[in-house]
């Protein structure tokens, strides 16, 4: 199943617990050059897969993207207000009296995601690794258009214990920038155009159950969650706010927030995390709202195509209906 820190602030590398390269400093030397290398910098990440299945300059970018996934975790010193605008459009508001402790819980969940192939959290054994592949084991790629990647129980393919994590042909050919070349890039105030590598894999790891979720270590799945939303429909000819569609992107993760004061289903949705830490990174490494709606610019004054609209991509994880509806 598909089951996924205070952000790295570029101008404040104290307040996280990795130093993160400038936008001008070059990142040569930074990720590991070898298996050896990528298998101790990155301990709850097994290669074995990989090495094997992916080209050299896929399993390049798989490291890189797994190494700089930390950056969208949220130190504990740097953990926003709950009243914080990227917060607010992502999780909703009220998290108070007995709903406070939630509020923790989220940043909890976040950063157990970001942090783990860094440090693996006892992860030394494969149970509680996680393992990039690039083959469709389960055909999930396939099942629909735009799918980026998938998350899946390895031993339900013949693998060893843990969970993989599949990155399918879209998510190459689709070109998706990594985080730190496009925090280097021009700044836009449409989150909606920032989707990097790092973005995706984070959503994957919401749902890796190796990672461990809720107060006692696992109370609930993070899911790809299905709801009603208002204006929102997944078939032209079933008018928006009938029936449940995918909590995708950032207007429906925005509009899945709305539904509750807070809607505290929110902290079951992979997509809300994975667009609050791309929010929450960008604007404090820009210093402006990065909130805006779905925008494209003029091919003019977009040569290289960075702001292009996240043009429907979608994940291969099984959809679960909200349990409120």
């Amino acid at each position: 199943m598909y089951s996924s820190n205070t952000v790295i602030v570029l101008s404040l590398l104290s307040a996280v617990s990795g130093a993160a390269p400038t936008a001008s400093e070059d990142t040569a030397g930074r990720y590991p050059s070898s298996s050896v290398e990528a298998r101790d910098a990155l301990p709850g990440i097994s290669w074995l897969y990989a090495s094997a299945e992916c080209q050299p300059w896929q399993y390049d970018n798989l490291v890189r993207a797994f190494t700089d996934v930390s950056q969208l975790s949220i130190a504990d010193n740097a953990i926003p207000e709950g009243n914080n605008p990227e917060f607010e459009d992502f999780f909703g508001q009220g998290y108070t009296g007995n709903q406070g402790a939630l509020f923790w819980e989220i940043f909890d969940n976040l950063n157990r995601a970001a942090m783990f192939p860094s440090t693996g959290e006892g992860g030394v054994t494969p149970a509680t690794k996680i393992y990039p592949r690039c083959n469709d084991v389960a055909n999930h790629c396939s099942s629909q258009a735009k799918v980026s990647a998938y998350t899946g129980d390895a031993s339900l393919y013949s693998g060893p214990p843990g969970a993989f994590i599949v990155l399918c042909p879209f998510f190459w050919t689709r070109d998706f920038p990594h985080l730190l070349d496009r925090v280097a890039g021009t700044p836009t105030n449409s989150l909606n155009s920032l989707m990097t590598q790092e973005h995706i894999v984070l959503h994957e790891l919401m749902h890796a159950n190796a990672i461990s979720y809720g107060p006692d270590g696992g109370a609930y799945d993070i899911l790809d969650l299905k709801s009603p939303l208002p204006g929102e429909s997944d078939n032209p000819n079933i008018p928006g706010s009938i029936s449940s569609v995918a909590v995708y992107g950032v207007q429906r993760c925005k509009k899945f927030a709305a539904k509750g004061s807070p809607n505290i289903r929110t902290r079951k949705n992979a997509d809300n995390y994975a667009w609050f830490a791309s929010g929450y990174y960008f604007s404090k490494a820009w210093g402006v709202a990065v909130d805006g709606g779905e925008n494209i610019l003029p091919p003019a004054e977009d040569p290289t195509g960075f702001l292009e609209v996240n043009d429907g991509t979608v994940y291969g994880d099984d959809l679960v209906e909200d349990e409120d509806v």
